[in-house]
């Protein structure tokens, strides 16, 4: 007979499967979409971002040399559709994560899976550690090939600017909200000609933003209508935690006016005065559920710019979904986990059934991945304990007092030379 910890996993790792198959569904839809238009089937969909286009060739090793968007872009398609039945560790987005992140899984010997074949396993901690491979596949694998299509197709998610409708569109409607992607991200701090991470680094060591969190997930229908997103986030972003939502976490924080340069009444000083400077909201609004990928592609810019360590487990960041639990919410929370990101659930601990599940998920998990699954129902509290970790980071990176930035004349520089 099977016991409470084999079936508790199996379960978890069969509802994560199908949440990581929507989003890889999607994707192949995306994928063939692309190569409809190279081949002239369809008049409704066209090549809208040549950039994107040429930049996905080359992180895909796609030539572009003497050829045009079409070539490429049917290449790009074709390849995107091989990668879906990859069940090793050369998913060519793989190496958009830090190299460190990279040694950690080829260390830990984990087989990256689309699929999951569970019934012949019986240790519930194997089980536990082949949805942790799952969920990686989905997050660096089937979603961003995913934004990456999607951005080519109908171009980069940009800021601005819309009334939200909480009613249904007309036909022929979309009710759709721009949002912030890495490359609007980048760009706003930097600017065209000087794009780049520096400033949010920056302002992270100096404390005038404490971290960053993501905070993501679908509705619960026993709580007040949205109600624990905008709890956790005003308190988040009142403590400077800069906030990025997807989904209906997004949705909750629109309608609530957080999404908006007037919302850093809200913010903590410093958060605010960051926000004021750039002129942008401190929540960011990043797309719906298949777009926490890109989360985890700001992330490793974040890792890449310097000065917070060199993986993502070691950034005073968090992931959060303080509502229900879906099938795809606990994809994405696991790839957040595995990418070694502390994530808190709204669900309960007792909810799980098993102690032992509990603890895998918790301090096994953290030592595999360096990220780990958190359980607060209470959004406030969830909050708080998103902040403590954030502290905690701020602590191990050696930034944990606020410090001034200083600018140097030529005169310190002098002396700094001398030392």
């Amino acid at each position: 007979m099977e016991n409470t910890e084999i079936i508790t996993a199996r379960n978890l790792v069969s509802i994560l499967t199908e949440g990581a198959a929507v989003h890889r569904e999607q994707s192949r839809k995306l994928a063939e979409i692309l190569l409809k238009i190279c081949k002239g089937e369809t008049q409704d969909y066209q090549i809208r971002n040549r950039q994107k286009l040429l930049q996905v060739a080359q992180d895909w090793d796609i030539p572009i040399k003497n050829r045009n968007d079409l070539e490429i872009a049917n290449d790009i398609g074709q390849t995107a559709l091989a990668e879906f039945d990859k069940e090793n560790n050369e998913l060519l987005s793989l190496k958009k994560a830090p190299l460190k992140r990279q040694e950690l899984w080829q260390r830990g010997n984990i087989k990256l899976k689309q699929q999951s074949n569970t019934d012949t396993l019986q240790d519930y901690r194997n089980l536990l550690r082949q949805g942790a491979e799952i969920a990686i596949a989905d997050g660096w694998g089937s979603s961003m090939i995913a934004n990456d299509i999607h951005d080519i197709i109908f171009n980069t998610p940009t800021p601005s600017l819309e009334k939200i409708k909480p009613d249904t569109p007309e036909q022929g409607e979309v009710n759709y909200i721009s949002g912030f992607s890495h490359e609007s991200i980048h760009y706003s701090l930097g600017g065209s000609f000087r794009a780049s991470y520096r400033p949010l680094n920056d302002n992270i060591i100096n404390g005038r933003i404490r971290g960053v969190a993501g905070v993501v997930g679908c509705n619960d229908t026993p709580i007040k209508h949205q109600s624990n997103y905008v709890s956790m986030v005003k308190e988040l972003i009142k403590n400077d935690v800069l906030v990025l939502a997807t989904g209906s976490s997004a949705t909750a924080c629109a309608k609530a006016g957080l999404m908006i340069p007037e919302a850093i009444e809200y913010a903590g000083d410093g958060l605010a005065s960051v926000c004021e400077a750039i002129g942008i909201p401190p929540v960011l609004h990043l797309g719906s559920c298949i777009d926490n990928s890109r989360i985890l592609i700001i992330a490793a810019a974040i890792v890449k710019e310097g000065g917070l360590g060199d993986d993502i487990s070691d950034l005073p960041i968090a992931g959060a979904a303080p509502e229900e639990i879906n099938k795809e919410i606990l994809s994405i929370g696991q790839y957040f986990v595995s990418s070694g990101v502390f994530t808190i659930s709204g669900v309960s601990q007792a909810a799980l059934g098993s102690e032992k599940i509990a603890e895998f998920l918790a301090e096994d998990s953290r030592n595999i991945y360096g990220g780990m699954w958190a359980f607060e129902p209470d959004p406030t509290k969830a909050a708080k304990l998103i902040i403590n970790h954030i502290d905690q980071k701020r602590k191990a990176l050696g930034i944990d007092k606020t410090r001034e930035r200083i600018l140097y004349d030529m005169e310190m520089r002098r002396g700094l030379e001398t030392v």
